[in-house]
């Protein structure tokens, strides 16, 4: 008993560890995750299921099942309750994260004792799992949810020893209901079950309340069952960032690798099971048998993260002291503190990707692992070391220490070899897409969010060569800004009048106001975006988009579509593009903006009856800025032919064609093939005059983190190989951002060669 109560201390010391940073850290992207989905589930009261994902973002939005989802937006609605700041919203939503941490430390020794393991041991595995530098980070400053179905999966063991069968199977569906990889468990317990108690026992004392429990926590999302699936479903179609499938991936690709590695788990779990069922001999050790069939998930599976080991761990150290092979309980021993080294290297690079610092949540510094330095290198090599540790811990599990040996002979030179590979192929940078040296490089953002920080007044030098060293940004910037510019002060949050929201820190006006004259100081122009919809809402890693109030209280002014109605006249006895027009350039003015880019609607200027209702703005706009300020518009369809693009001429300084973006033209009624569309673009050219001709700029589409889509990097490459061929002046890239998975580069070679 001494020990328990001593254990009672140790439990209240490791709660006290995880609770002191847990209000101030959070990893830079799940959190964000919580905070957005909380916010559409109470807020909006939005189906978190039921809308796009963004497919190619490695981490996705939310893909869990919907007990978090409860927990998180409970926790935001008592944060309300409490003033809503933003440290005591992360210590409530970590709350049950930490107490189930702890819990399952407590859990595990009674587990341990049930097992026969004496007070001593029992008492040294619950106090490396208490007091363990990983399961005190992932909870207390992660904000990373494996323990609450790790302490699940403890019980169900804990209960399974019991002879409680039924409760277990609970247990273990409570597990997968927060995430779908405990149930990977599932069937190694129902075969021992089947062999001692039968089919109609298994299913009526196991599989039924398992399965309950999955299916009353999905009940109010099974109307659209579909989309529920595709999210459940979501983290199986790509790479984990903790295996060396990681490694595998960069060489032939996340999807085939994914591919490949769910074909090997299925049928080394399955050859596992038939071995399992075939065998006469009595199934004593089930603690082993679910840390063998984890540890199979481990060194096999293309989907494992670091955060798993929260959930190993426990069973891994059971293993360590049940085993019934001295000679694998060290080995266990061993692998296991290998893999914490390799999830302490890997902690290390994440810092610099994703940062643990909640003032940045949101913020991704670098999707690509190859671009991303010494950070990534860590990361690579932590998910070499991992898989590695993974597939020698199984073949210990499976008394297998000889083969192991001989692999550690033979193999290991392989591995660091492999290894000596990514440090290789990792610096310098690939290029990414290529971009040609042409006077005129635009690139618009869907807001400040995409690549800096409140307060930045500058581009960090490799981010501004990432996205092909612009000459132009464009920061666009919803109606009401406008309207309201005169009301706001230096301190006002102008964050609500973004397209895309991190809220991750309120930009005020006077950070607005700095970036953009900093950028200025460093030689590039900054131009204001300006929407011609009242608004454009989307559900997309939160609400996204815009919606002017002013417009709302004023809908006469909006017409179809939600286009503003420029022609129509205002009791101030002037037109809405004069107003607009007016509103925009004393902005623009007051700001230090050195132009004015005209964003057109998504679906562009394709008619002439689309260039006649944009005209009369770009006129107005043309007579405020009287010239001293650069015009851009965009979304120009070549369909509508030269002559109706020359009605725009004279009052712009570029216009910007439209180019199709190919997922989307191929769902049209009538697409366009690229040839078709080539040679509609060069009809309009050949119908202009050589000074009309060097006002033409082209669209580059690469990717809209709001909407949720990428163009390929081969795809983009193309485009402007295309492109560049035919128009020479330049071109205008949407959307530029940190997100992109590739980089933009500057083609200095082509300029040296005369191209």
């Amino acid at each position: 008993m001494a020990k328990g109560r001593r254990l009672a201390g140790i439990a209240a010391l490791a709660l006290l560890i995880r609770l002191v940073p847990s209000a101030f850290t959070g990893h830079g992207w799940d959190l964000y995750v919580w905070f957005r989905t909380s916010e559409l589930f109470l807020r909006e009261q939005i189906n978190i299921y039921s809308y796009p994902q963004f497919e190619v973002f490695p981490w996705g939005f939310y893909t869990y099942p919907p007990p978090w989802l409860y927990l998180i937006a409970a926790a935001r609605y008592a944060s309300s309750l409490l003033g809503g700041d933003r440290g005591v919203s992360i210590l409530l939503i970590k709350t049950p994260i930490i107490l189930a941490d702890v819990l399952c430390g407590l859990v595990l020794w009674v587990t341990a004792r049930r097992l026969g393991l004496d007070e001593g041991k029992a008492y040294e595995l619950a106090l490396i799992y208490l007091l363990n530098p990983l399961t005190i980070f992932i909870s207390g400053v992660w904000g990373m949810f494996d323990a609450i179905p790790a302490l699940f999966t403890l019980l169900a063991l804990t209960l399974l020893l019991s002879g409680r069968v039924s409760t277990a199977a609970i247990s273990l569906g409570l597990a997968a209901s927060f995430k779908i990889y405990p149930a990977i468990l599932l069937p190694s317990i129902l075969i021992i079950f089947l062999k001692e108690n039968g089919l109609r026992r298994a299913l009526t004392r196991f599989i039924l309340p398992f399965s309950s429990v999955l299916l009353l926590v999905s009940i109010p999302f099974l109307s659209n069952l579909q989309n529920y699936l595709d999210k459940l479903l979501y983290h199986g179609s790509n790479v984990g960032q903790f295996t060396y499938w990681t490694l595998i991936g960069v060489f032939i690709g996340g999807g085939p690798s994914s591919t490949i590695g769910w074909i090997l788990f299925a049928s080394t779990l399955g050859i596992t099971l038939y071995r399992k069922y075939t065998d006469t001999t009595p199934s004593k050790d089930i603690a082993t048998m679910m840390a063998g069939v984890f540890t199979l998930f481990l060194a096999t599976s293309p989907k494992v993260n670091v955060q798993y080991l929260v959930l190993g761990l426990p069973l891994l150290l059971l293993a360590s002291r049940v085993h019934g092979n001295q000679e694998a309980r060290a080995e266990i021993r061993r692998r296991l503190l290998m893999l914490h080294a390799a999830a302490l290297i890997f902690i290390t690079g994440s810092f610099f990707i994703i940062g643990y610092d909640p003032a940045n949540m949101g913020k991704v510094y670098n999707l690509n692992l190859l671009e991303a330095g010494i950070a990534g290198f860590l990361i690579l090599i932590a998910a070499g070391i991992a898989g590695w540790e993974s597939v020698k811990l199984l073949l210990a599990l499976n008394n297998l220490t000889a083969l192991k040996r001989r692999l550690d002979e033979r193999t290991g030179i392989s591995v660091i070899i492999v290894i000596a590979l990514i440090v290789v192929t990792v610096p310098p940078s690939p290029a990414g897409v290529r971009l040609p040296v042409q006077p005129v490089r635009v690139a618009v953002l869907e807001s400040p969010d995409s690549i800096f920080q409140a307060g930045s007044t500058s581009i960090p030098p490799d981010l501004y060569r990432k996205i092909g060293e612009p000459t132009h940004l464009v920061i666009p910037l919803s109606p009401d800004f406008f309207i309201e510019y005169a009301k706001l002060g230096p301190s006002s949050d102008v964050s609500r009048y973004f397209r895309f929201r991190l809220d991750s820190g309120g930009w005020t006006l006077y950070d607005l106001f700095k970036l953009v004259n900093g950028l200025k100081s460093s030689g590039v122009k900054v131009l204001v975006g300006v929407f011609t919809k009242s608004k454009d809402l989307l559900v997309s890693y939160g609400m996204q988009g815009y919606e002017s109030n002013w417009f709302r209280e004023n809908q006469y002014l909006v017409g179809e579509d939600e286009r503003m109605n420029f022609g129509v006249m205002m009791p101030q006895n002037m037109s809405l593009a004069e107003f607009y027009a007016s509103r925009v350039t004393k902005t623009a003015d007051s700001m230090g903006f050195d132009g004015v880019y005209v964003l057109a609607p998504q679906e562009g200027l394709t008619s002439p009856s689309d260039v006649e209702w944009i005209e009369p703005l770009l006129i107005q706009l043309r007579v405020h800025l009287e010239g001293s300020k650069e015009l851009f518009v965009d979304g120009v369809d070549p369909a509508l032919g030269s002559e109706a693009i020359k009605k725009v001429m004279p009052y712009v300084d570029y216009v910007v064609i439209r180019s199709p973006i190919w997922f989307r033209e191929i769902t049209m009624k009538e697409p366009r093939l690229g040839q078709e569309y080539v040679e509609q673009l060069r009809a309009v050219l050949s119908g202009l005059e050589r000074l009309e001709n060097s006002k033409i700029l082209y669209a580059v589409n690469v990717m809209d983190f709001s909407s949720g889509w990428l163009v390929p990097a081969i795809q983009v490459q193309l485009q402007v190989d295309t492109f560049s061929s035919i128009i020479s002046e330049g071109y205008v890239v949407y959307f530029a951002s940190r997100y992109l998975p590739y980089r933009l580069t500057l083609d200095y070679s082509r300029v040296q060669r005369g191209l």
